[in-house]
């Protein structure tokens, strides 16, 4: 489906560009998107949780807390976040009411971000129907009250399934997003394969890339963080945040305890996140860092966890970290889930606490140095396999789908991107 080059592109996020790690996929797909056609992100409208509903007793202040972050964040005016590197994306952090759905404040909240986000693209001097990709499903009640050209649906996640939702209502513009759109790009094989028949043709697998560039263990500048240099090693990390909806905390502190010799550290996460395994003697929570930071802690750890949860969003996941441990080239512990499958020969894998703390040992050496398999062969063996798909070809392959060769072969011809957040 030939585009205009001039049309622009808008992407309502799933994450918040100003709070939450630009890793994710939406926003790593379209900084390179951006490079080729003008890109207006529109911040994520966030996922409406049911306060209290499998969520920990703190969830009152949780949710105050970050409701008074993106109140902090709102402006109805679109921004450059980097002009020099990528001139044509903008960010847009509307103000939201605190309504979404089918009554009248719904109608009413949706009709207000849909307003801004028309202002926003006419005064990026583009021109109608733009190309919407949507990688929320909350979205979709703004989406439907612009004037669309193409819409691309991209299922990051299982976003039904997550945790503390209201299901009936995300299913719902699920449902209806699928159906009012041109393609549907899915980022877990495991979830197209479940849902290939709601989709048909217009369905593709879309895999997560990495930023090979910034998550290179041979580039210059990976100096050993000072909060990092006073651990002892063995080290094992785990970086993101210690949400129960994406996270086994539960196995983390297993690992910690069964392991008083292994210094565990999560970047991502401060110790109120989860005060039992913050007390561990063993265990260092450092709190969030930017994303530019992640690959000097990387470069210095031992060891990676990855501990996606045993349930229905964890079995429809495909976590990014894993591709960035693997690229920097850092032997890597996961629990089981779907996508793994395609991962097993550079890593080692458990399903129970008991077996994710063997495979730790036996990472690690633990009591046993001999055991240990981290020479120079294998650190370029995971980096081959971790760094094997970058966001840039992720990018191209979605344009050749969702718009020409041409845009696509632009941005071929531009080489590899500097991170620019």
């Amino acid at each position: 489906m030939a585009q205009d080059p001039h049309r622009p592109y808008v992407l309502f996020a799933g994450e918040d560009w100003w709070h939450h790690s630009h890793a994710h996929a939406d926003l790593q797909i379209m900084i390179q998107v951006a490079r080729v056609r003008p890109v207006l992100i529109v911040n994520t409208l966030g996922m409406r949780p049911v306060v209290g509903a499998h969520q920990p007793d703190h969830s009152w202040r949780h949710t105050v807390c970050r409701i008074a972050r993106r109140v902090s964040t709102m402006r109805p005016w679109a921004v450059r976040p980097a002009p020099e590197d990528v001139p044509d994306l903008w960010v847009l952090a509307p103000v939201v009411l605190p309504w979404f759905g089918s009554s009248w404040r719904g109608r009413a909240g949706a009709a207000l971000v849909a307003a801004q986000t028309r202002r926003a693209v006419r005064k990026l001097g583009t021109m109608r129907r733009p190309a919407v990709a949507v990688a929320n499903p909350v979205a979709w009640p703004v989406v439907r009250r612009m004037g669309l050209g193409s819409v691309l649906a991209y299922r990051i996640d299982h976003h039904s399934a997550t945790p503390g939702v209201d299901r009936r209502q995300v299913e719902r513009l699920e449902d209806e997003l699928f159906e009012a759109a041109d393609l549907v790009a899915y980022s877990s094989s495991t979830l197209l394969a479940a849902e290939w028949a709601r989709h048909g043709g217009v369905a593709r697998h879309l895999d997560h890339g990495v930023d090979a560039v910034r998550f290179d263990p041979a580039r210059p500048g990976l100096d050993e963080p000072p909060d990092l240099a006073g651990i002892p090693h063995p080290r094992l990390g785990l970086v993101g945040s210690l949400e129960a909806a994406t996270k086994d905390v539960g196995l983390l502190e297993a690992i910690a305890t069964a392991l008083p010799e292994v210094s565990v550290v999560v970047v991502g996460a401060d110790p109120d996140a989860a005060p039992a395994l913050a007390a561990l003697p063993n265990v260092w929570m450092l709190g969030r860092r930017p994303h530019a930071s992640i690959p000097r802690y990387l470069r210095h750890l031992d060891a990676g966890l990855v501990l996606v949860p045993d349930h229905e969003w964890g079995r429809g996941s495909n976590p990014i970290k894993l591709k960035e441990y693997l690229a920097m080239g850092i032997a890597v512990v996961s629990t089981e889930f779907p996508e793994l499958e395609r991962y097993r020969n550079v890593v080692a894998v458990g399903a129970a606490a008991d077996a994710l703390v063997d495979a730790v040992r036996t990472v690690l050496g633990v009591g046993d140095p001999v055991r240990r398999q981290d020479d120079v062969g294998a650190r370029a063996r995971r980096r081959a396999v971790g760094a094997a798909r970058t966001w840039q070809d992720q990018a191209e392959l979605l344009l050749r789908w969702w718009d020409d060769g041409d845009a696509a072969d632009d941005l071929a011809a531009l080489g590899p991107l500097e991170a620019i957040v």
